[in-house]
């Protein structure tokens, strides 16, 4: 009997210490969503404003924009990193897409989890997953590109405050 209850209480321990370890390493909450912004944080950033492809955003005051184009089929990029050469980066790329929303989600689920639907100006976007390891990925679909705005994972909480305030010039 005291050998069943050594086991039980063993068991208990290393079942509530991995639980404890996996809520202390993984990324807490939901990306943050248009409205729930805190003005107060975001009040000093800079804006990013691109005229040619009709965006803006939002980037925290200290940090370095530097534009970019690496990608086949991308067609302008922008890196927003606290410092040259950082991991801890946000970066937007544009891409020439001729696909469907459709299309690419069907594609986007053999690689990642399409984890919500949702629009950006009454253009369809898609909020990838899953989020953490990888970082964030957020894709909007408009005119024939594909606007992409992700974050190495450790840049993901300024990421989620960042990617609501992406918005498309009028």
């Amino acid at each position: 009997m005291s050998k069943t209850l050594i086991i039980i209480v063993i068991v208990i321990v290393v079942v509530g210490g991995g639980y404890w370890v996996y809520q202390s390493i993984t990324p807490s909450g939901e990306p943050t969503k248009e409205g729930q912004i805190t003005e107060d944080r975001i009040a000093g950033w800079k804006t990013y404003r691109n005229e040619e492809y009709g965006f803006e955003i939002k980037y925290p005051d200290s940090w370095l924009a530097r534009e970019f184009v690496s990608n086949p089929g991308q067609i302008f990029g922008i890196v927003f990193s606290e410092k040259e050469g950082t991991e801890k980066s946000v970066d937007v790329q544009i891409f020439a897409f001729s696909e469907t929303i459709e299309d690419f989600t069907k594609g986007a689920e053999k690689v990642t989890d399409v984890r919500e639907r949702f629009s950006v100006g009454n253009y369809p976007a898609l909020l990838l997953g899953p989020e953490g390891a990888m970082g964030g990925s957020l894709r909007i679909f408009k005119d024939g590109k594909m606007f992409g705005i992700s974050c190495h994972y450790s840049a993901l909480e300024t990421w989620r405050e960042m990617f609501p305030t992406f918005k498309f010039l009028q």
